[in-house]
């Protein structure tokens, strides 16, 4: 189940400290059980992150906080989407 439908989280921005917007997105693995984080990362506002943020999800993708630009996002998701086509291809042989 994927479910890209963004979420609104209210943050405090660290030197303003006035409440902020951030979409998150998350893409849950195909049971549902757990899912990976996309959003803006706190101490840069012109990148990304991509994380996990409950014991459950840690558990089953690992502790992740990962950092990227809107570039390098962008160049990672063409990235797995061409991986996802090559092997749906290869099994299918």
């Amino acid at each position: 189940m994927h479910d890209l439908r963004p979420l609104a989280h209210t943050a405090n921005d660290e030197e303003s400290m006035k409440p902020a917007i951030d979409t998150v997105r998350r893409v849950y693995e195909e049971g549902g059980y757990a899912y990976l984080e996309v959003g803006g990362w706190p101490e840069s506002p012109d990148h990304l992150a991509l994380r996990t943020v409950t014991d459950k999800n840690k558990e089953w993708f690992g502790d992740l906080d990962i950092s990227m630009t809107a570039d390098f996002a962008e160049a990672l998701g063409q990235a797995l989407i061409l991986a996802a086509k090559d092997k749906r291809a290869s099994q299918s042989r």
